[in-house]
């Protein structure tokens, strides 16, 4: 046989004409795909409704002395998170 492949192509054809072998290729093929989708569908725009989402800033700061200044660091964090 001059062509080796002749041999394979012909297994290919006998393995594609039995049913429960095509169902397995089609799972193969469908399962990651619908993964794929899913997994894209959920990451594709993680912050677009985030507009939307409630926050909560709990204030239990004390001050601290440091370099012999009173420092209230929860308030420099409010008034950041206002300006938006």
């Amino acid at each position: 046989m001059p062509f080796p492949f002749v041999k394979v192509l012909m297994v290919n054809q006998n393995i594609l004409k039995n049913h429960w072998i095509q169902i397995v290729l089609v799972a193969l093929i469908l399962i990651p795909s619908i993964y794929t989708v899913v997994f894209l569908g959920s990451m594709w725009d993680p912050y677009g409704n985030s507009g939307d989402l409630p926050v909560a800033v709990v204030n239990k700061d004390k001050a601290v002395e440091y370099n012999d200044k009173k420092l209230f660091i929860i308030i420099s964090i409010k008034l950041n998170i206002l300006k938006f």
